[in-house]
């Protein structure tokens, strides 16, 4: 009998990655508690780095497994799920105009917060059951892009010198409308690699410029990730509707 079963050593490449996002939700998690905001979206944005890059590393190895799968979920939901929603949590309760203090209201921050969470738990594991069901599309909106985001629009906010309670008390409803996205039926292309020249530069020249830039936490960093991930999502959504109203004409004609 074996105490530990040994894993083939191509497989640690992507998990270790895995496991290094989820201790940066952990961390972010810690850096809300202890009202360090600023550092708990940074740390947000750099998980949703790492989430996209061991993927792409267990592509590359041939490395990937329904293990990896699973415990990628539990990675996401930790950093996507949990963490936003303690991040707007906290940052509303210290820094708000109040407008979310007082008995009803406070009782629906929790509640925001907790169906946040709730929605990022039920994106995960419809994706589990249904990924092969949609190769190239997403249903509803990734915990990846939700969470990035909201933690590049709260560092942006300060990039921008717009932070006070007015933007902190609207961050619960940008909460609740990326949790409703994440459960929703609306398509969205995967990220790949375009077949244009120029889409083909423009997609390798701004994931670069990410990768680079936001661990980096250079001016603007925050500013411009966020315009990339809210222009995939805008956009996404709506060349994936379009898609599936060619795919499906009939959904789209009115009923007599």
């Amino acid at each position: 009998m074996r105490i530990f079963e040994p894993v083939p050593p191509r497989l640690l490449a992507p998990n270790a990655i895995t496991a290094a996002g989820m201790t940066l939700g952990f961390a972010s998690l810690w850096c809300s508690a202890n009202d360090q905001l600023g550092v708990a979206a940074w740390l947000i944005a750099l998980a949703a780095l790492a989430d996209k890059l061991d993927g792409t590393v267990a592509r590359l190895l041939r490395a990937t497994s329904e293990f990896g799968v699973q415990f990628d979920s539990f990675s996401d939901f930790c950093t996507f799920g949990l963490c936003p929603a303690a991040l707007v949590y906290r940052a509303v309760t210290l820094h708000g105009g109040g407008a979310w203090s007082d008995g009803p209201w406070a009782i629906a921050l929790v509640a925001i917060c907790c169906l946040y969470a709730i929605a990022a738990a039920v994106r995960l594991a419809r994706f589990n059951v249904t990924t092969a069901d949609h190769p190239t599309m997403f249903q509803g909106l990734p915990t990846t892009v939700s969470g990035s985001v909201l933690g590049l629009l709260f560092l942006s906010l300060g990039e921008l010198q717009v932070a006070g309670p007015a933007t902190h008390d609207l961050l619960p409803w940008l909460l609740a409308a990326l949790g409703a996205l994440m459960v929703s039926n609306l398509p969205l292309p995967k990220l790949a690699l375009p077949a244009g020249r120029f889409a083909r530069v423009f997609f390798i020249v701004n994931t670069a410029g990410v990768y680079l830039l936001v661990p980096l936490r250079t001016p603007w960093s925050a500013s411009y990730g966020l315009a990339l991930a809210t222009g995939y999502m805008l956009a996404g959504f709506a060349i994936g509707l379009r898609a599936s109203s060619k795919a499906n004409p009939a959904a789209t004609q009115a009923v007599p």
